[in-house]
């Protein structure tokens, strides 16, 4: 049996909740710079995207990463533990193409 990896990132209520996510492959990093939008599909039902929120995903600063500053969409997590799932829109992957799961503390 073989172990997966889920990257945390740690929310703290009143701050800016700031973290980063970077996507890459066997080729390096992916170039994001022709994303159209950033989703993330909560265990709860629960969806923040980059149309909804797009103060919340910046992928546009550094080559490869996404910045989630989630402060502003807080009230779309569970307190305690949230599994995401993130998917990447472009122009190739118009109905989102799945880039990892990741989880959320709250």
């Amino acid at each position: 049996m073989s172990a997966t990896y889920v990257p945390s990132i740690y929310i703290k209520d009143g701050s800016d909740n700031i973290g980063s996510i970077v996507l890459s492959s066997n080729s390096g990093i992916l170039p994001l710079r022709a994303l159209t939008k950033v989703e993330l599909t909560l265990s709860n039902d629960n969806t923040i995207d980059s149309d909804t929120y797009p103060d919340v995903f910046d992928w546009t600063t550094s080559p490869g990463v996404i910045f989630l500053s989630l402060g502003s969409a807080t009230s779309m997590l569970d307190d305690g533990t949230n599994n995401a799932s993130l998917f990447i829109y472009d122009g190739l992957n118009t109905n989102g193409a799945w880039a990892g799961d990741i989880r959320i503390l709250n």
